[in-house]
């Protein structure tokens, strides 16, 4: 009797917290797995770890370099430890495809078939891929989550190209975010 009265007052308390939120109009997701409660063998000695974090935005001057290329030198390196439960990668990527970005290459005088692109490729310790992809328009992805992930040094990849900049009284900027989590032992 008590193992159900404990169960509905997570059950209300979680349904509470969901419809604060909702009520509020943004929904967090990282937010909300802080905040939902995990039975006590899910949760006890292990924490969540932000592994990689890889913002960039493109900023292309008139009269500057014409585009701007990045590029991780030999990677990003991160150590996933023993008995990590997963790894979570989010990414966001802008490369937008609207007349401003258009008119903002003319005015830099680059051709308008610019191919912008972000491309991304994570390799674990083994240097086998677990995953890879490339970009050439605005995408937001589904988190990937990586389950009971080898241990060692992983490698995140980025090669980019794009363009940023003010045209017309506006701000255009291609750009990305990339975010690599893990759930791993304290």
């Amino acid at each position: 009797m008590a193992r159900a009265h404990i169960k509905l007052k997570y059950m209300t308390t979680s349904l509470l917290i969901v419809g604060c939120i909702l009520s509020m109009g943004c929904l967090d997701m990282e937010l909300m797995d802080g905040m939902l409660p995990y039975s006590k063998e899910e949760s006890s000695g292990y924490h969540l770890i932000q592994k990689k974090s890889v913002y960039y935005s493109f900023n292309t001057s008139v009269g500057g370099a014409p585009s701007q290329f990045y590029k991780t030198m030999g990677g990003q390196e991160f150590r996933v430890v023993d008995s990590t439960r997963w790894l979570k990668i989010t990414i966001s990527v802008n490369l937008d495809k609207n007349n401003l970005v258009q008119d903002l290459l003319e005015a830099l005088g680059i051709n308008k078939t610019l191919t912008r692109y972000v491309k991304v490729t994570l390799t674990d310790s083994n240097s086998t891929v677990v995953y890879k992809r490339d970009f050439y328009e605005t995408t937001t992805i589904e988190p990937i989550v990586l389950q009971s992930p080898v241990s060692g040094i992983w490698k995140l990849d980025i090669s980019a190209k794009g363009v940023g900049g003010e045209i017309q009284g506006f701000q255009v900027y291609d750009g990305f975010n990339i975010r690599v989590l893990s759930y791993e032992p304290i």
